[in-house]
């Protein structure tokens, strides 16, 4: 993003008071959330699933929510956070974990901000201007165990309930 983009953006996120607390928190925390993901993953995504198929409506959806923020230096990050909401909310058949999820990417980036001021770089996050590795490796081991544990349970959850009405797969 331009530095002078950034910069603006970045501002309106500052908490300085209780009352900045309360907005910021409700409006880039929970408004934010839940409208996205109402329109995108409850509205279009199902939508698309339920007209085309699962596939397109996951990938329509993550493409419109990344157009949508306007941010070109970070759309492949956002089409990728899009893509695994799309993933959670088909996998889960609801919207609520993509709240959850959505709510609390918002706020850690929040707390980024808020923490990194002036632009003073976070020790505990950033190594020579990126991400620190560590971050990287526990971000994608968290990912990769997150998206198998739900998986794994929605999976099991499935066949459970396929054999409780008698037409279970061997």
């Amino acid at each position: 993003l331009p530095e002078e983009i950034a910069s603006e953006i970045g501002k309106t996120m500052l908490i300085d008071n209780g009352l900045d607390f309360i907005l910021v928190t409700f409006s880039a925390v929970i408004l934010a959330a839940v409208a996205e993901e109402a329109i995108f993953r409850g509205m279009l995504q199902q939508s698309v699933e339920k007209h085309v198929d699962v596939t397109k409506g996951v990938i329509y959806s993550s493409i419109a929510w990344a157009l949508v923020h306007g941010n070109h230096y970070m759309m492949l990050q956002i089409f990728l956070f899009g893509f695994f909401l799309g993933w959670l909310a088909w996998r889960t058949n609801s919207i609520i974990p993509t709240l959850i999820a959505h709510g609390l990417n918002n706020a850690i980036a929040i707390l980024y901000i808020n923490f990194s001021r002036d632009n003073e770089p976070f020790p505990i996050y950033e190594w020579n201007g990126h991400v620190s590795p560590f971050w990287l490796i526990l971000a994608i081991g968290g990912l990769y165990y997150g998206i198998t544990s739900i998986d794994k349970f929605y999976r099991s959850a499935t066949a459970s309930l396929s054999s409780d009405n008698g037409s279970g797969r061997s």
